[in-house]
Formats: C-alpha cells, sequence, structure tokens
C-alpha cells in the first residue's frame, strides 16, 4: 500500500512540474487537477485562437487592409468605405499601412460590414476582391507577375516562386500554403491558410485566368472553414 501512495505522490509531483512549465505558454491559468490529464487542464490552450503562435499566424500584411479599403472606394465610393470602417468599430480606426500587420479579423469584420450595408454575400465580396487584388499585384509587383506568360504558368509556381520572392519583400509576411499539379489536362491548386480567406483565393485564380485570357472552366471546393480549398482547372 505504501508502493502505491509513493506512486501517486510522485506522479502528482510530476504533473505539478509539467503544469508549472508550461503555463507561461497559456494565456489561462490552468485547472489545480492533480492528476488529470494535461490535455484536460491545459485544453484551454489547444482551442483555436488561445494559441500565441497561432494568432501571430493568423495575421496579415497591411497591404491586404489598404487594398480592401481601395477596393470599397473603387467599386462604391469612399463614403461608403468609411461607413463599414466605421461600422466594424475597428480598434485602430482603420489606419492601416501597407507594411504593417493586422489580425485577420479585422479584415472579417470590414468584410462583414460590407455584406451588410451592400446586400452581397460576404463570399462573393471577397471573390470579386480577390479578382480586383490580382489586377492591384500585377500593378504592384511586375518584376514577379510579369515572369509568366500564362495562367497555368504562373499558378503552379505560387508556392515555389512567388511566395518566396513576397517573403523577400516582407519577412515577416505569413503567405498560404499553394501547390499545383498539371495531369491528364487539369491543373489542380491545393490552398491552404491559417486565415479563413479561400473565397479570396478563388478570385485570385478567376483573376489570374482572366489576366491571360484562359477560357477553361475553373471549379472549386472550400472547406467549411473557409481555410483550405482545391481550385481544379478544366478544358
Amino acid at each position: 500500500m505504501q508502493n502505491i501512495w509513493a506512486g501517486v505522490c510522485i506522479l502528482q509531483s510530476f504533473c505539478r512540474i509539467l503544469q508549472m512549465s508550461l503555463v507561461a505558454k497559456c494565456r489561462y491559468p490552468p485547472r489545480p487537477l492533480g492528476i488529470q490529464p494535461f490535455a484536460f487542464w491545459h485544453g484551454r490552450c489547444l482551442e483555436p485562437g488561445n494559441n500565441r503562435h497561432e494568432k501571430e499566424w493568423s495575421k496579415m500584411k497591411g497591404i491586404i487592409f489598404t487594398e480592401l479599403v481601395r477596393f470599397m472606394e473603387k467599386v462604391q465610393s469612399p463614403e461608403f468605405a468609411d461607413q463599414v470602417i466605421s461600422g466594424a468599430a475597428l480598434p485602430n480606426d482603420g489606419a492601416f499601412t501597407s507594411i504593417g500587420n493586422y489580425p485577420s479579423e479585422y479584415a472579417l469584420a470590414m468584410v462583414g460590414q460590407a455584406s451588410e450595408q451592400s446586400g452581397i454575400e460576404a463570399t462573393e465580396l471577397c471573390r470579386l476582391f480577390g479578382k480586383y487584388l490580382y489586377d492591384r499585384f500585377n500593378i504592384l509587383y511586375p518584376h514577379i507577375m510579369e515572369s509568366y506568360n500564362s495562367a497555368e504558368a504562373l499558378l503552379t509556381h505560387v508556392g515555389s516562386h512567388i511566395h518566396t520572392e513576397v517573403c523577400v519583400l516582407y519577412p515577416d509576411a505569413r503567405p498560404p500554403q499553394v501547390t499545383a499539379d498539371v495531369r491528364d489536362g487539369q491543373t489542380v491548386i491545393h490552398y491552404h491558410s491559417h486565415r479563413p480567406m479561400a473565397a479570396i483565393a478563388h478570385g485570385l485564380v478567376q483573376g489570374c485566368m482572366d489576366h491571360y485570357g484562359d477560357q477553361r472552366s475553373l471549379e472549386w471546393e472550400c472547406a467549411v472553414d473557409g481555410k483550405s480549398a482545391i481550385f481544379t482547372i478544366k478544358g
């Protein structure tokens, strides 16, 4: 019996040491649960949005925000953009710089407000913004975009070349993971991000195809959380 109690005490001590070593990594104080499993008392750190690393990866470069404001001003009006920013109640009052980093939640709040005020679904707004964004990228980064002579050539090098160049320009950027391959006459693009922006990627792919006059059909399947998608170009 003494051996059993000794074993329990050792296990409790181990759990407390483990708990103390991990508490600094968590926004929430661990619960005093003795020898209960680590995942139970430390679970809140593992929930989406509570992990500090995940929050850092969910941030986006300011260029996306400044272009989103520009998009609303162009498609609607400067007054509309101001109303959206005001309605979104952003902590920074919509003061964005192209080189800053801002939570993706700010963009989602703005899109939500734009959808509410325009009557256009948020997913459709994101798709339209993506098409607009592709044209802007051609203007802002011609040294990257002009390296390709077809939509297929560009789309199959997003992950291996374009995002590498983005990280050279913005070392703290967190671009999504994009892989693509061509087989049986189809181009299949796999997209995954820490942010629910797959609809913007949809618009970017469409914008790319329009730019090169690619008349093939585009199909896409999007994950429920909006963070992953598969795009298939057929024709």
